[in-house]
This record gives structure tokens, sequence and C-alpha cells, in this order.
């Protein structure tokens, strides 16, 4: 986040090292101090000797004549790439983004550039952007008006394809002049959008841009190679979107030629390089996910500091784009998180993380004490009475009987009654602990929002982050994550 210290903690202890390594690179500046900054940080790393600090107005790299000396005439197709490049570059910068059909007018537009670029390149020797211009601005609007010698006389267009005709087959001149009486036939509505295309590319026409990527070149990407570190002194604050699109164009031709310098001599690839890009949301375009995945092997480190993932979403734009943000930070070896308050941000860097078997420690503690007392009474009584009938026994004898009477009765008469009482105390204590194990977050969202030093006297003048690199087993945290701290 801003503030959150990334620049002057590990942005800054990174450049250090790369300077340190003898390494030669790119650094864009986000910022107007950005330059006295990182030029201080190079002279301390004793690399004062490497600078070659750019703003524009004191060199030029001429974009489109260095894309041709690089692939050669033959390499036409791969020069429209790099100019199709540019209008993204130039859209992007400009905040534009495309609405329904923009894939359309975009191929169509890559058409035209097919059909443009051999033929200014045959009448004129070179390509120059405003040789292009021109020649697209007065293409042919009807057949009619390809028939008009009027038109003819005045037409730039017209004046190329004829100077071209002298240096190309027959067949290639029939194949172009089809496409052009096609162009011709357009509807209005396209191939105005094809026009405004052009408009874009004109922005490089005018101004210190104009200068300084159209003019004669003495500042290549290549001099990195050797060890020069080339300062972009362009920020936006001073030199408006003209800035970033100044410095989006010499990081993608550096990009280029660093991909491509495995097939130079040894001399050119065996330095290390490196592109430093702070406020790398400002810059980020489409390609850099396929750049990253090449580049290792090309000897070349990117360190890209950035606020937040809704940031790149935001500038790349489009139904993808945040496939299309994940894609290049999956190609992004080491992630250092610094403090943040973004959400979205926080989350993901915690899944990034992942997840383990943590252990919840549990305690209890109780404590008690009872005491009873009671009291009791009872009474009782009872009676009980046997009685039992007289008894007659007889006799015959002789003459006479007998008879002997018996009778009987007794009871019996008791009670009791008696009083208790009782009393009792007690006490009791206890203590009781365990775990459970879960798996869970190893460190958790909120961690990234509160658990981390931003730096300043505050914090010593340290910045708190985390560490994660793929593939990694740190002995400090046994996974792929530890904290660590920068000096400022």
């Amino acid at each position: 986040m801003t503030g959150g210290g990334k620049t002057s903690g590990p942005g800054h202890n990174a450049l250090t090292g790369l300077a340190k390594l003898g390494a030669g690179g790119v650094i864009a500046c986000a910022k107007p101090s950005e330059a006295d900054e990182v030029c201080a940080i190079l002279q301390k790393a004793g690399r004062g000797g490497s600078i070659i600090r750019w703003n524009g107005r004191n060199g030029a790299f001429n974009v489109l004549a260095y894309a041709l000396a690089r692939y050669g005439p033959r390499g036409i197709n791969s020069v429209i790439e790099e100019v199709m490049r540019y209008v993204e570059i130039i859209r992007n910068a400009s905040a534009l983004r495309g609405g329904d059909g923009e894939a359309f007018w975009l191929d169509e537009l890559k058409r035209v550039l097919r059909n443009t670029l051999p033929s200014v390149y045959l009448a004129t020797g070179t390509l120059r952007l405003r040789d292009i211009l021109a020649f697209a601005r007065s293409a042919p609007t009807s057949l009619e008006q390809m028939q008009s010698e009027a038109w003819q006389r005045e037409s730039f267009f017209f004046a190329v394809m004829t100077a071209a005709a002298e240096g190309m087959d027959n067949a290639t001149g029939e194949r172009l002049m089809e496409f052009w009486r096609e162009y011709a036939q357009m509807d209005g509505k396209l191939r105005g959008s094809i026009v405004a295309g052009f408009t874009m590319l004109d922005r490089l026409n005018h101004g210190w841009l104009g200068e300084a990527f159209c003019g004669e070149t003495n500042i290549v990407p290549a001099l990195c190679f050797h060890g020069a570190i080339i300062v972009l002194d362009m920020p936006r604050a001073t030199h408006g979107e003209d800035g970033l699109i100044g410095q989006m164009l010499f990081i993608d031709a550096a990009q280029t030629e660093v991909l491509s310098r495995n097939a130079l001599d040894p001399s050119q690839r065996e330095r290390l390089v490196f592109f430093y890009i702070d406020e790398f949301q400002e810059v980020v375009t489409s390609r850099y996910g396929e750049f990253l995945a090449l580049s290792r092997s090309s000897l070349c480190s990117t360190i890209a500091l950035t606020q937040s993932l809704p940031g790149l979403y935001a500038k790349l734009g489009g139904p993808n784009a945040h496939d299309r943000a994940h894609h290049l930070i999956a190609n992004m070896g080491v992630r250092i998180f610094c403090a943040n308050s973004c959400v979205t941000t926080n989350a993901w860097a915690s899944q990034t993380i992942g997840k383990a078997v943590q252990r919840r420690a549990s305690y209890s503690e109780s404590e008690g004490t009872n005491t009873s007392y009671g009291s009791a009474m009872n009474e009782g009584s009872g009676w009980s009475r046997e009685a039992s009938d007289s008894n007659f026994m007889g006799h015959v004898g002789g003459f006479g009987w007998s008879m002997d009477p018996s009778w009987g009765r007794n009871g019996s008469e008791s009670g009791n009654d008696g009083w208790s009482r009782n009393r009792g105390h007690g006490s009791s204590q206890g203590t009781s602990q365990g775990y459970s194990e879960t798996v869970d977050d190893i460190v958790p969202a909120g961690f990234f929002a509160s658990g981390l030093k931003t730096g300043g006297p505050a914090n010593g003048n340290r910045v708190g982050a985390l560490w994660v690199q793929a593939g990694k087993r740190f002995a400090a945290s046994g996974g792929p994550s530890r904290y660590v701290e920068f000096a400022q």
C-alpha cells in the first residue's frame, strides 16, 4: 500500500544488490524525485559511471528505425507486430478502453499496416512514422477517386505506390493494389476506425515524443548488455501521459532486445540485466506475462513494485483482465508482501502462502466451594392385640363326658420419638489443558494489514515483509515463506 515501505525497503535493497553485482538495466521513474533517489543509490553502490539519465530531450531512440534494423526488410511482419504494440501502449497510457468489435478493427488495422509498410520502405528506403501516417491518410476512399487524375497528382499514397513499383514484382504489386481497391470500397465507419488507429500513432510524431522516438538514434537498449543503467526520467507528474508512453515504448523495445540476446555474441549475453519498475501498474501491458516466462533464460530479472491486484486488473482492462494479471504474477518467482490494506490482495497473499495443519491449544481452570445444613425429627407409636376362643375338648368313657374350656387375650403397646441435625462443607479446584488440530491458513489475511512494520522512526526505519518463494523451504519457517526486515 502507499506508505507501506515497498520502495524504500525491498525496492531499494534489491536495486542496491543488482548494482553491486555489476548488472546493467532499465529503471522506470514514477515520481519526480525518483530519478534523483535511484541515481544516489547507484552512486553509493559504486555505479555512478554506468548511469545514463534520459529525460526524452537529451537523446533519442527511433523505435521504428530500430525495429527495421533488427528484423530487416524480410521481417516486415515482426515490425508490424511492434507497431501494433505501440497502439496498445498509447491506448493504455491514455486509459482508453475498447468497446464492441475492438478485436475486429485491430485486425483490420494490422492488415492495413501489412499493405503499407512494404510500399513505404521500397519508396523511401526506410520507415518513418510521418511517411506511414501520410500514406494511410491519403489512401483512396472510392474506386472513382483511384482513377481521378487530380487525386493522383496530389496524393502522397499515389506517389509512394508509383515509386515503390520499380522495386516490386508484378505479383506483389497486383496483390497490394487488390487490397487498396478493397479498402476503397470498405464501410466508411470501419475505415474511420482504422484511421483512428493511425491517429493514435500520430501522437509519437509531435512534441518531445517526436524528438525522442522519431529522431536520430543515440540511445539503444543494448547498452545495458555492457553495464549501462538507463534511468527513464520521464514521470507522469512532469511529462504527463507522454511520459508514460515514452517509458513504455523504451521498455518494450528493451524487452525485445533481451529476449533475442541469446543469439548474439557471448559478450552481449553474459552480463545480468534487469528492469526496475516502481508503480508497475502504470506501465503494465499484456506482453509482460510472456516476457517474464522467457526472460530468465536471458539472464534478466524484473523488479515490479505495485500496490494491489485490483490496480493491475484495472490497468490491463478487458473481460479477461483478471486472468492476464494472474498469468503475469504466476511468472514472478519471488513475491515480497509489505503492509497492505487491500482486502483482495491480502486474501490472495494468504492463499499464495497456503494452508497447513495448525495446532490450537486450549486451557481451562475451575474452582468451587459448597456448604450444607440440615435437621430431622421423627415420632411413632404402635399397638397390637391377640385373642383366641375357648377350646372344648371331651371324651366318652362309660357314661360320662368332660369339657375343658380355655380362653386367652394379650396385647402390647409401644412408641418412639427422635431428633437429629447435620452440617457439611466442601471445596474443589481443577485445571485442564489440551490442543486440537485443524487445516487453516499459515498466515491469516489480517496479518498483512496489522502485522508488518512500515518503516520510519516509529519502526526503527525498518520495513517488515513476508518473502514468498515457490519451491523454497526456509529453515526459519519450514515452508515457502518467511518474515524478513529491510533497512530503509
